[in-house]
């Protein structure tokens, strides 16, 4: 009796990984039979995994800690001398989904598109849900769901209030199911939850302006004084801390005075506040005369230079007296000048008087003695000439007083040469005399002296008037396109009034020597060298020089080129059918121009009616019409421009599917005979090929034989008898096409 099978094996089975699996099917027949178990058609040994039995009628097969590459067509076949029989079932393993990466909270930057995506794990098919706040959510226009690969994302537009809650990924197939969730807040601007204050200060103290803020991080902070931004030094500092921002400056000065605006923004918005900073300075004397001599009948003048934050008030005092203007003397104070004129001094006016000024914050006194004399008094400089600066092309002045008995003529001479002409202007009036020089040069440096002359002698004082030069560029660098790697030297070549101070920047950032930045200064050029240069380095560099003359600057743009680099590369490998097209497709990015060539197995290919050949909006793009197997082979991209060349590669491979060149015929055989079927194949080798009787598979065993030998299929039955009566056939695979 041949054998067959009384209870056959599950036709399916559906398993998770790691679990295990057992066949089992029952067999009646003569003995004495063999059992064989097959995976795919390949004979299963016995192995740590695999336990194989066949007691009592009942062949089993167990498999243990199975995995997805365990899945396919098991099938047990039962041989004895009188015939055979087979069964089948399909095992699917599959493994349940798990997260590679989880949704993460994230603070979203009002109506802008928020993307929330999970990296997932396991065998697909997936179902992959979203829900908000357990509520779930449906592709709209609100909502895209995608998953790609193994990427499972959801996009929400205009991402606003209503938005806000609890985001929970679910993803399941048929043997598991996961899920994750996270919280997504709007991002919350910048605001203040204390402004600056306004702070009143005295000249050289100490002052702290603050504010606290809150807001989603990262929050940057910028002090501004009026409209500009304020910057670190060694009495500035600013620090942004536990969400406190500060602006410390010690020795408070005049200049630091103003209006302080704290400006606090991140990527939802901005926020300012602002306070103001007022420093008093209190009243102090700057300059004062401590003995006037006059002649009786002339005019005195008691001068005092002040400063101080005003309101400034100045009084003059006699023997304790307050003196106010009258027919005798009139009192002044303008331009923080205060002044008592006598208009004709007499020698009862001799004496000791006291001047005092005073602020809301501050007094200070001096003491002026006017001594009235019935003679002639030689000139004295009770002020005297001091060293000027100025600037080429400017004007400037020399300011002197002088007191002694009128008349008195007064002259001025530089280096001893008396001045003269409408390049200079000369005043003398109630006893101030100036000096004005118009259309300043190089050449008007120098010693320049008044003498005051009158009838009891004359007096000289001399000051020293330096001119200088602001600078000016002799030579500026040029912008340049450079290639990534190469060194790249910017030069400046200036002329001015030394010392001057130099500074290089890229943009608004200071440079300094290190790494791979240089710079070089001398007294009259400076040059920034770059090494090894980036494509960071892309940007504009500016020089700027400076003295106590002025300020110049100059630039020169930096563009580095881009060297050819693939941002999407060819797919590694396509299997082509004979007869079918490929399109092969690269995205290049790089500085134009951008050469495209592409190669099959080293050789270069041309466009021609074989290949379509195109490089449009960054993309190259190769058409293979009509693919033959001779076609099969590496197909490399390059790109290529003056910064650099990248490839990429694509194996393809053309198969042509199996045909029969000759068909099986009907035959009648003699019992016992040896049979041979033969049949020829065409097409790409390797072939697969499988053996079936009334549909049931054939394998090699006491009773058949298969060969494959190149293109020759064959089928060898051994002692053909009654059992083997039948339709046979044979089906030859590869990976196109049976």
């Amino acid at each position: 009796e041949p054998p067959s099978f009384v209870k056959k094996v599950e036709p399916t089975y559906l398993l998770r990984q790691g679990e295990s699996a057992r066949l089992r099917c029952k067999i009646k027949g003569s003995p004495v039979i063999h059992v064989t178990w097959f995976k795919n058609n390949v004979e299963i040994r016995a192995s740590d995994t695999h336990r194989m039995s066949f007691v009592n009628s009942e062949a089993v097969l167990d498999i243990t800690d199975m995995k997805v590459s365990d899945s396919g067509n098991y099938s047990c076949e039962a041989i004895n001398d009188a015939g055979s029989d087979s069964c089948t079932s399909e095992i699917i393993v599959k493994e349940p989904p798990s997260f590679i990466k989880t949704l993460e909270p994230d603070e979203i930057v009002r109506g802008l598109n928020a993307v929330l995506h999970c990296e997932v794990a396991g065998t697909g098919p997936f179902e992959i849900n979203w829900y908000k706040d357990k509520k779930q959510i449906r592709s709209s226009k609100k909502y895209r769901l995608t998953f790609q690969k193994s990427l499972a994302a959801l996009e929400i537009s205009a991402f606003n209030s209503a938005d806000v809650g609890q985001y929970e990924c679910t993803v399941a197939n048929e043997v598991g199911k996961c899920s994750c969730n996270s919280t997504y807040k709007l991002k919350e601007p910048p605001s203040f939850v204390k402004k600056v204050e306004t702070i009143a200060a005295l000249i050289g103290d100490t002052v702290t302006l603050q504010s606290v803020v809150k807001g989603s991080e990262p929050i940057s902070v910028t002090w501004m004084r009026g409209k500009e931004i304020v910057q670190e030094n060694d009495r500035v500092k600013i620090s942004f801390e536990n969400n406190i921002a500060t602006l410390h400056i010690t020795d408070v000065q005049s200049h630091n005075a103003g209006k302080y605006t704290c400006l606090a923004e991140n990527d939802a918005g901005s926020q300012t506040c602002f306070g103001e900073l007022s420093v008093k300075e209190p009243a102090s004397i700057l300059e004062k005369v401590e003995l006037i001599q006059v002649t009786a009948g002339d005019p005195a003048t008691l001068e005092c230079t002040v400063a101080g934050t005003p309101e400034l008030k100045a009084k003059w005092y006699r023997h304790g007296k307050e003196l106010v203007s009258s027919k005798k003397y009139r009192t002044s104070f303008k331009n923080n000048i205060a002044n008592i004129k006598f208009y004709s001094a007499e020698i009862q006016d001799s004496s000791e008087y006291v001047f005092e000024v005073s602020n809301d914050v501050g007094s200070s006194s001096c003491k002026i003695t006017l001594t009235v004399l019935d003679r002639t008094v030689a000139p004295l400089f009770i002020k005297p000439v001091r060293n000027v600066e100025s600037v080429v092309s400017t004007s400037c002045r020399f300011d002197c007083k002088i007191s002694g008995s009128l008349p008195m003529s007064i002259s001025w001479f530089m280096n001893e040469t008396e001045l003269i002409g409408e390049k200079y202007k000369m005043t003398f009036v109630e006893g101030s005399a100036s000096l004005e020089i118009y259309r300043l040069d190089m050449n008007d440096a120098g010693i320049y002296t008044c003498r005051a002359t009158n009838s009891a002698g004359s007096k000289e004082s001399s000051g020293t008037l330096t001119v200088k030069e602001p600078p000016s560029f002799i030579m500026t660098p040029e912008s340049q396109d450079i290639l990534p790697g190469t060194t790249v030297c910017l030069k400046t070549t200036f002329k001015g009034t030394a010392p001057m101070t130099i500074k290089w920047f890229k943009g608004t950032e200071e440079l300094t020597t290190g790494g791979a930045c240089y710079i070089t200064k001398e007294v009259f050029g400076s040059s920034l060298e770059l090494y090894a240069v980036k494509i960071s380095d892309f940007g504009n560099y500016l020089c700027k020089v400076s003295n106590a003359a002025g300020t110049v600057s100059c630039s020169a743009n930096l563009f580095v080129k881009e060297p050819a680099t693939f941002v999407e590369k060819l797919e590694p490998a396509q299997l082509l059918r004979k007869g079918d097209s490929a399109q092969l497709e690269c995205k290049v990015t790089g500085t134009p121009k951008i050469k495209i060539t592409w190669f099959k197995n080293d050789r270069e290919i041309l466009d021609s009616s074989k290949y379509k050949i195109s490089f449009l909006h960054s993309v190259a793009a190769l058409k293979l019409i009509n693919g033959v197997v001779d076609d099969s082979g590496e197909y490399v991209c390059e790109a290529q421009n003056e910064a650099g060349t990248d490839t990429c590669s694509s194996t393809i491979t053309v198969k042509e599917p199996p045909t029969f060149e000759k068909d099986f015929e009907s035959t009648e055989v003699l019992r016992d005979s040896d049979v041979v079927l033969e049949g020829i194949v065409s097409g790409t080798t390797p072939f697969e090929v499988s053996w079936f009787k009334d549909n049931k598979p054939i394998r090699s065993s006491r009773k058949y034989r298969t060969t494959v030998q190149d293109t020759l299929v064959s089928l060898n039955i051994l002692r053909f008898d009654s059992s083997d009566v039948g339709e046979y056939q044979c089906r030859v695979y590869n990976d196109v096409g049976s």
